[in-house]
């Protein structure tokens, strides 16, 4: 690498003590500057290998949060609505309307719940997108809302034939549960 350095800045007119001194000095100033080039690439590859184990790390706690978190929200969802059906008749009834109330906010707070677990289910990797039928993944949305859709008897109109197109499933699902949900 000197004598590499030393024919880059160097001519043969120019050979004397001055002009190799601070030949001398580039080569080891671009030397010093190499390493620490390849230092910082080295200390970059090590935070992004950390940051991706931070980041499956968190995924698995929100996955494990989330799944936690909606067992209790299915608990008071099915208690209230079980308070609620002791008053069939009797739609003003403070219990049953509290009961209905919290019905609703338990199933309102698991929306979001479900969001971040599925979230934390979604590979991250590059995916290569594959065939897609829209009806099947429009199928699919109705069912997973059709609780809310019954209790706010909302209308899914689309159309009759709907096109197949590349994607990932997944993202397309919840794409349409966002939508629809909405």
């Amino acid at each position: 690498a000197f004598k590499q350095g030393c024919l880059e800045y160097l001519s043969k007119d120019d050979l004397n003590a001055d002009a190799i001194r601070l030949a001398v000095a580039h080569v080891i100033e671009k030397a010093h500057f190499n390493r620490y080039v390849d230092e910082k690439r080295r200390e970059l590859k090590q935070y992004a290998e950390d940051l991706e184990t931070a980041n499956e790390e968190l995924r698995v706690f929100a996955s494990i949060v989330a799944h936690d978190l909606l067992e209790p929200l299915h608990s008071v969802e099915a208690s209230a609505t079980k308070l609620a059906n002791l008053f069939p008749n009797e739609d003003e009834h403070p219990a049953k309307t509290l009961a209905q109330f919290h019905c609703h906010e338990s199933r309102r707070a698991g929306h979001p719940v479900r969001r971040l677990l599925e979230y934390a289910r979604v590979d991250r990797s590059t995916m290569a997108f594959e065939p897609v039928c829209l009806a099947k993944i429009i199928a699919q949305t109705r069912l997973s809302l059709q609780a809310s859709i019954d209790e706010s008897q909302a209308k899914i109109v689309h159309e009759e034939s709907l096109p197949t197109l590349a994607g990932d499933p997944v993202k397309l699902h919840q794409l349409f549960q966002n939508v629809i949900g909405n």
